[in-house]
């Protein structure tokens, strides 16, 4: 998979980021004047992300800005509003798509800084949720004129696991990673395959990362590996663990189908990256 960063530009007080995003895309900003909270607001409609700025004002505002796309995941809702990570300040009130910027000197968004979030199926909040996310900060004093034009570049703070698994010759294979918990039979005719994006934990150091040295940001994802059924109910087990770098998809291919042991290979896809692999291999007989 080939992924790439797109900053936002902007129309007279707009925000605008080209995207060919398919599923539900929401735009949290967080404004704060001299430090205080100013204004927040949550937006669907790109359109309407505009904000008034007397021309006499010269005072620095500063813009926080999270951009949310859903995948595998889907955003939790309550009657039509958001919880993490569109929760606000008082850890109570869920979002609303507003857009429209709402003035408030005590309320904002709580954190947009974490990947912390709640999704549908869910009571508890994940971490590390499958979606794409964008993060980025600026600082801007009115140049007093007449509207005018704020970009803010926003950074790809998420990554992409995908797991190519051949079936077990024999028993049932169990992997745990994340939240998730995949599993693969030997009565399972073909490869199983499971490809997603996923947003980082922390989202402001994934953005803010200095990558100049050619070291991507990266998060330690672990995997724990269950192989059941086999002869004389004998199980196997093993943890390893993924290197989830920034807007790389890592590939992990695994294959049971060996009477004596499997392989378990990291290959790294992506083009500006160097390709890496990994292989490990677990005797049936430990």
């Amino acid at each position: 998979m080939t992924t790439s960063e797109s900053p936002l530009a902007s129309a007279p007080m707009e925000l605008i980021r080209a995207s060919g995003d398919l599923a539900k895309t929401l735009y949290a900003i967080n404004v704060t004047k001299s430090g205080t909270p100013y204004a927040y607001g949550l937006f669907d409609d790109l359109s309407k992300i505009k904000m008034a700025i007397a021309k006499e004002n010269n005072t620095p505002f500063n813009f926080e800005v999270t951009v949310v796309t859903e995948g595998g995941d889907k955003l939790s809702q309550e009657e039509g509003a958001y919880a993490e990570p569109f929760i606000l300040s008082d850890a109570s009130t869920f979002a609303e798509v507003t857009n429209r910027f709402v003035p408030n000197s005590m309320l904002q968004f709580k954190d947009l800084k974490k990947g912390e979030t709640l999704v549908q199926g869910q009571d508890a909040t994940i971490m590390r949720p499958r979606m794409d996310r964008y993060y980025g900060s600026k600082t801007f004093s009115n140049p007093g004129n007449e509207g005018g034009t704020i970009t803010i570049d926003l950074k790809r703070t998420a990554f992409g696991l995908k797991f190519n698994v051949i079936p077990p010759y024999k028993g049932t294979v169990t992997l745990k990673f994340l939240d998730r918990i995949l599993t693969v039979n030997a009565a399972d005719p073909v490869t199983m395959n499971d490809e997603f994006i996923y947003t980082f934990s922390e989202v402001e150091q994934a953005a803010t990362a200095d990558e100049e040295s050619g070291m991507p940001y990266e998060e330690s994802i672990p995997l724990d590996i269950e192989w059941t059924g086999l002869a004389g109910g004998k199980t196997v087990k093993k943890q390893e663990t993924i290197t989830a770098k920034r807007k790389t998809m890592t590939t992990i291919n695994i294959d049971f189908s060996s009477s004596s042991d499997f392989t378990f290979n990291l290959t790294l896809e992506d083009k500006e990256l160097k390709q890496e692999s990994q292989d490990i291999n677990i005797s049936e007989r430990q």
